[in-house]
């Protein structure tokens, strides 16, 4: 059973034989392989529940979230730190009241 499961991983092309190149291949970097060792060393894969995820998955996933919401957040933050620029200066400057005393003055 184990060796009918290594010549299936092993032949990639699907073409019914396996060469040497892909048996090697199947032996040292093959998922049966792999859990044949697992098994002979007394280790089993560790399984995941379905609330639960790699660490380097999860860190993966919260730098792509982080940079699409900061991309997406750059333009509003702009707009708007703009426009409180935009009221603080008219309010700090009184451009209204300059002009009348400067038509006043004329």
């Amino acid at each position: 059973e184990n060796i009918e499961d290594l010549c299936k991983d092993a032949d990639k092309d699907l073409s019914g034989k396996v060469g040497k190149d892909e048996l090697w291949k199947a032996l040292t970097e093959g998922e049966i392989a792999y859990k044949l060792t697992l098994e002979a060393i007394g280790q089993k894969k560790p399984a995941l529940n379905t609330t639960e995820c790699q660490k380097d998955d999860l860190i993966a996933f919260l730098r792509a979230e982080y940079n699409t919401s900061g991309a997406l957040w750059s333009l509003p933050q702009t707009c708007i730190l703009f426009l409180a620029f935009f009221i603080s200066m008219t309010a700090h400057l009184g451009i209204s009241g300059s002009y009348l005393m400067q038509n006043g003055i004329i």
